[in-house]
C-alpha cells in the first residue's frame, strides 16, 4: 500500500547580490619602476647603440645560446643548462631589486633589441676592499670586435656610481685573456698588480670613478 504523498520542499531564497569589487589598478611591472634617479629600470642606461637593462628569466635561451668555449673559460664554472641559466637569473633579478651588492645586467643592442652580453657589478667580493666594485663583462661570439663590450664597461661604470658611490673600480681578468684587458685599458683603468687568490691568478686594473 502507497504512503501519504509529501509536499517537495519549497525552493530556498535567492541569495541576496553582493556587489562587484571595486576596481583594483594593476600592479606595475616590476621592470617599470624607476631607479633612484627616476629611470625605468628597462633601460638603466644607453648611450644610443647598447643599453643596459635586468636580466630577465626570459633571458635564459639568450644566455644559454650566447655561452662559447671563451665565455666559458673566463666567465664561468662550466656549460650551463636552460634550467640552471633560469634559478641563475631570477637570483640575479631577485638581486638587483632587493638593492644587493652583487648583480648582472643584460648588455642589449639598441637597433635589434637582441641581448648581446652581460655586464656584472659586484661591491662584495671577498678580496675587494671596502667602498671597491668588481666589474665584469661578456660579449656573445656574433657581437665581439664591434666595440660594444668597451661601450658596455662605459654605461656599467654610471651604474655602479650610481648605486654604490664607490672608492674605487675593479676589473680583475687573466692576463691571457688580451680582448678583456683591451676593453679595461681602453675605459681608462691602470694595472695596478697581480694576484692570486681564490679565484685564479689575475691581473687587477683599477679606475677611479669620477662623481658628479
Amino acid at each position: 500500500m502507497r504512503g501519504p504523498e509529501v509536499a517537495d520542499p519549497p525552493d530556498p531564497p535567492d541569495p541576496p547580490d553582493v556587489p562587484d569589487p571595486p576596481d583594483v589598478p594593476d600592479r606595475p611591472d616590476v621592470r617599470d619602476r624607476p631607479d633612484v634617479r627616476g629611470r625605468p629600470l628597462r633601460a638603466l642606461a644607453t648611450d644610443g647603440v647598447v643599453r643596459l637593462r635586468p636580466l630577465e628569466v626570459g633571458d635564459a635561451e639568450a644566455q644559454v645560446a650566447g655561452e662559447d668555449d671563451a665565455m666559458i673559460r673566463w666567465l664561468s664554472d662550466g656549460r650551463s643548462t636552460l634550467a640552471g641559466q633560469r634559478r641563475s637569473l631570477r637570483r640575479t633579478r631577485a638581486a638587483w631589486d632587493r638593492r644587493q651588492p652583487a648583480f648582472d645586467l643584460g648588455v642589449e643592442h639598441v637597433g635589434s633589441g637582441a641581448l648581446v652580453g652581460t655586464l656584472g657589478l659586484d661591491a662584495g667580493l671577498d678580496v675587494l676592499r671596502p667602498g671597491e666594485v668588481n666589474v665584469s663583462y661578456g660579449m656573445y661570439p656574433p657581437w665581439r670586435g664591434r666595440g660594444l663590450a668597451s661601450r658596455a664597461l662605459s654605461l656599467g661604470i654610471g651604474v655602479a656610481i650610481d648605486r654604490f658611490r664607490p672608492s674605487l673600480l675593479v676589473i680583475r681578468v687573466d692576463p691571457a685573456n688580451v680582448a678583456s684587458v683591451a676593453v679595461a685599458t681602453r675605459a681608462g683603468f691602470t694595472r695596478s698588480h697581480h694576484t692570486v687568490d681564490g679565484h685564479g691568478a689575475l691581473d687587477c686594473f683599477v679606475r677611479a670613478p669620477v662623481h658628479t
